[in-house]
């Protein structure tokens, strides 16, 4: 699945640009961590070709446009 970034905050990621996602992982809520996030997260290979486990809150899926695009581009190479 394709992302793009739209909050880059603390992170070696650039806004706009599209990322793989590599695996979507889920960490529970602990009232132990409770300032830590929780939820869905997803690894991504980040700008410094570091991977990370990163929020999804920072991220934005393709639009239906986007893809029709991505894959007109990939049917003419």
């Amino acid at each position: 699945m394709l992302v793009i970034c739209v909050n880059n905050v603390n992170l070696p990621l650039t806004i706009g640009k599209m990322y793989e996602v590599i695996k979507t992982v889920t960490i529970p809520f602990s009232s132990s961590r409770y300032d830590d996030p929780s939820g869905p997260h997803l690894l991504i290979k980040c700008d410094n070709d570091e991977f990370r486990h990163i929020d999804q809150s920072n991220f934005r899926e393709l639009t239906i446009y986007e893809k029709r695009e991505l894959k007109i581009k990939e049917l003419l190479k």
